[in-house]
């Protein structure tokens, strides 16, 4: 039985069960063994070493003198001499074979026969995914393969998909197979839309985004300036319901530390993991989650839900031309105004 090859023999690197080739220079685990084993038979012979003392019987055996005053030469162990030194060469020639590499490794082509082996790579440090992985169709529209994690998902053409008229199949209630199916697509399409969500939107700057969390986020200040509504709802809503419950007395009696510490509890929640996405660099914003998912076709739309169906590119245009057209009635202002104090002065 061939033992199991724990190293390259070649480049050392570390070779696991499952390898058929080493990681690193491409040699295959079979040639390894096979050279496991002819260095295992190298070692096993020793080689020829010859004492002084035995050399100077084999030089008086081979060269003899005569009785006629003449030399005598043993040709027969002058033939053993010339063997043994073919198979110390030959040996010689494995042991160098075993240790330079082969001119081609894998991709990697070696124009030396000399040239070491190239060094293993240090460990590199897994980079942060921050970008959605996507396919993009022949209309231009983003495509996320979920085939991986549903098993029942079956794409067919159809006149309403083309007309934009998609609607997803409606479930009976003893279908939770396929109810199954579809959230673990959401899941997977949602983790990709939440990548996108994090590019900061044009006009909004995030250095005003921290300094407005900081100073005023426990009143949901930054979300209302990046556009996120409903957070910001819910920050001001809950702040004010604390501070209403903890300052009147009447109420205090009635909620109690429950329901004016819960809120108050879960409004400093919301402002601290604010604060950390914003200087880490995860902060979702709404316009930019909504302008990846209007890119997408509407298979992919209607997996998320169905208000997004509709939410095409157009739509998202027409939402975003509203905002855009603020921004610049804002720039102009500032312009004016810079060109009136330019005159005065």
């Amino acid at each position: 039985m061939s033992k199991r090859i724990r190293f390259c023999p070649r480049c050392m690197a570390i070779i696991g069960r499952k390898d058929t080739k080493c990681p690193s220079c491409g040699m295959e685990v079979s040639k390894m063994q096979e050279e496991a084993e002819k260095a295992e038979e190298l070692k096993k012979t020793p080689e020829p070493t010859l004492a002084p003392e035995t050399k100077a019987k084999e030089t008086k055996e081979v060269v003899s003198s005569s009785s006629d005053g003449g030399l005598v030469v043993d040709t027969a162990t002058a033939i053993e001499k010339e063997e043994e030194q073919q198979e110390r060469e030959e040996r010689l020639a494995e042991d160098a074979a075993l240790r330079t590499p082969d001119k081609e490794i894998g991709t990697v082509v070696y124009e030396e026969p000399n040239q070491p082996a190239p060094k293993r790579h240090k460990h590199k440090s897994r980079q942060k995914e921050d970008k959605p992985e996507y396919t993009i169709d022949k209309n231009g529209e983003y495509n996320i393969d979920t085939s991986d994690v549903t098993y029942l998902d079956s794409s067919s053409y159809s006149a309403k998909k083309a007309r934009g008229e998609y609607e997803p199949e409606k479930l009976k209630w003893w279908e939770i197979y396929k109810w199954a199916d579809r959230k673990l697509a959401k899941r997977k399409i949602m983790k990709e839309v939440n990548k996108a969500a994090r590019k900061t939107p044009v006009g909004i700057k995030r250095s005003t985004m921290i300094v407005l969390c900081i100073l005023f986020g426990w009143m949901g200040a930054h979300s209302f300036y990046g556009r996120n509504y409903i957070r910001g709802t819910i920050s001001l809503v809950g702040i004010s319901i604390a501070m209403l419950v903890v300052n009147i007395p009447a109420l205090y009696r009635i909620m109690g530390v429950f329901v004016g510490g819960g809120f108050g509890f879960v409004v400093v929640a919301m402002w601290l993991l604010d604060i950390i996405a914003l200087i880490w660099g995860t902060y979702k914003y709404r316009i930019s989650k909504l302008e990846f998912i209007s890119n997408l076709n509407i298979e992919t739309r209607a997996k998320i839900g169905r208000k997004y169906i509709h939410f095409d590119r157009h739509a998202f245009k027409a939402m975003e031309q509203k905002r855009m057209d603020k921004l610049n009635k804002k720039l102009e202002k500032k312009l004016k105004k810079q060109n009136e104090k330019q005159q005065k002065k």
